[in-house]
C-alpha cells in the first residue's frame, strides 16, 4: 500500500432517514480506486439534538488494488472491516 500516495480513505454517501435501520448508499475511494457500497446504519437521537448513525461493512482489498501482505507465506484476509460512526447536525 502506498501510504504517501493515498493517505486517506474517502467515503461519500446518501441516505433517507425515517426508516430503521437506514441504508446508506455510497462510494469508497481507497488506494485510488472507487467502489460502491451499501451500508446498513442504525440512527439514534442524541440529547443535544444531533443524530448518531453507526454501522459497519467489509471492503475487499483485492478489489481496490491493494497487495495484501503475508505472514509466513500466508496472505492476510481480503476483507477489511470498516466501522462507521457519524454525528449528524442540522445547518444553522
Amino acid at each position: 500500500m502506498k501510504v504517501g500516495t493515498f493517505p486517506f480513505v474517502v467515503f461519500k454517501g446518501l441516505t433517507h432517514l425515517g426508516t430503521e435501520p437506514a441504508q446508506l448508499q455510497g462510494q469508497v475511494e481507497l488506494h485510488g480506486v472507487k467502489k460502491s457500497y451499501a451500508v446498513t446504519v442504525t440512527v439514534e437521537p442524541e440529547l443535544d439534538g444531533t443524530l448518531r448513525a453507526k454501522g459497519s461493512f467489509d471492503v475487499s482489498l483485492d478489489a481496490h488494488g491493494i497487495d495484501r501482505p503475508s505472514l509466513l507465506f500466508v496472505k492476510i484476509d481480503d476483507a477489511c472491516r470498516i466501522e462507521v460512526d457519524l454525528l449528524l447536525r442540522g445547518s444553522k
